[in-house]
């Protein structure tokens, strides 16, 4: 019997300035993928990691939904809620050689989002695409705020 692990959150990088607009409401974050799917579902929870300066966890929120949208649908249903500007969001997706804008991008629609009173130091560094959480990772994570 194989065993399977259960994905209870994800950390994803985020600028500093990126995490200030996911925490002042705006609630889509988009991020492109290797591969049109991941690993766990809605509920699940983004941890919020400053990729610069301190490297710490500073929130989290809840995945409400997850989609994959190219840039134009994207824009078109989302534009005021994203936490990059129309800018940022076009240089994201020229930032990638061969990259076309047609390419679906992953979209998590997020709720219950909190900054934490205190930045938790991870014990690893995650990489720009992301590091999947099992239950009892997460739990360490979290107990740290204690």
């Amino acid at each position: 019997m194989a065993n399977h692990i259960t994905i209870r959150a994800v950390v994803y990088p985020f600028l500093p300035e990126h995490a200030e607009r996911i925490f002042s409401g705006k609630d889509i974050v988009v991020k492109y993928l290797p591969h049109p799917h991941v690993a766990y579902n809605k509920g699940a929870k983004l941890l919020i990691y400053i990729s610069h300066s301190a490297k710490n966890i500073v929130g989290e929120a809840t995945i409400q939904d997850i989609d994959f949208l190219p840039v134009e649908k994207l824009l078109k249903e989302y534009r005021n809620r994203l936490f990059l500007n129309e800018d940022e969001l076009m240089k994201y997706s020229a930032s990638q050689p061969g990259r076309v804008f047609t390419k679906p991008l992953l979209v998590l629609k997020i709720l219950n989002i909190r900054r934490f009173k205190k930045p938790i130091v991870l014990p690893f560094s995650p990489t720009m695409a992301g590091r999947y959480l099992s239950n009892e990772m997460y739990q360490q994570i979290i107990r740290a705020l204690a």
